[in-house]
């Protein structure tokens, strides 16, 4: 079992994010978190299989493609929160119901706002995670380098200036990343950007001086 990542740029208005669609199969199962624009070859395969289905909204602003997903796979399992659900009309089941031997879930608290869950794949001591941090440093456009420099992580590791102005409770946020910390992962990767190791995420967001 690996955890197979599926690479597509997501344009809003201009700005350009590189983003990833994660897909994990399992003996029963095929988990897609953060489905985007799936190529021809993945949706034969998905509608091929006999396993069960299953999309997974990881937190409020990866819903882009649910509709699409669902009007194209009606028989899976959809997960996510009450905003993406409201946003792309599809009901999604609570990701706090979601399990998996394989797959252990943090969510993160404090900022309802985000309400991301990161997703941690224990075979690969993998963790996942979608909006909680970019560590983007490709060649942007003007306007995807002028919106990383307002967010404060233009080429850098770094939580997005939004992300931390929306945290509400921040003793509940910092326990949440103390949780992901306590974890057994070797490797973190993003949505947006290259893969950090746990030691450089602990460094960064948890021990941070």
């Amino acid at each position: 079992m690996t955890i197979e990542l599926l690479h597509y740029e997501a344009d809003a208005a201009g700005v350009i994010f590189p983003a990833k669609t994660f897909i994990i199969e399992e003996e029963s199962s095929l988990i897609i978190i953060s489905p985007g624009p799936l190529n021809s070859l993945t949706i034969d395969r998905l509608t091929k299989t006999k396993k069960e289905l299953i999309f997974i909204a990881p937190n409020n602003f990866h819903n882009l493609y649910l509709k699409s997903m669902c009007d194209t796979f009606p028989h899976a399992k959809f997960y996510g929160p009450k905003r993406a659900a409201k946003v792309s009309g599809v009901p999604l089941l609570n990701t706090k119901e979601f399990s998996s031997p394989n797959i252990e879930t943090v969510y993160i608290e404090g900022n309802n706002s985000l309400s991301e869950t990161c997703f941690y794949y224990k075979p690969e001591k993998t963790l996942i995670v979608t909006d909680l941090f970019f560590n983007m440093n490709h060649d942007m456009n003007i306007m995807t380098k002028l919106m990383m420099k307002i967010a404060g992580a233009y080429k850098k590791l770094a939580m997005s200036r939004i992300i931390k102005f929306s945290i509400k409770d921040k003793n509940l946020f910092n326990r949440s990343l103390q949780r992901l910390a306590d974890l057994d992962f070797k490797k973190v990767i993003p949505n947006h950007g290259d893969s950090i190791s746990k030691e450089l995420f602990i460094k960064t967001f948890v021990n941070k001086k």
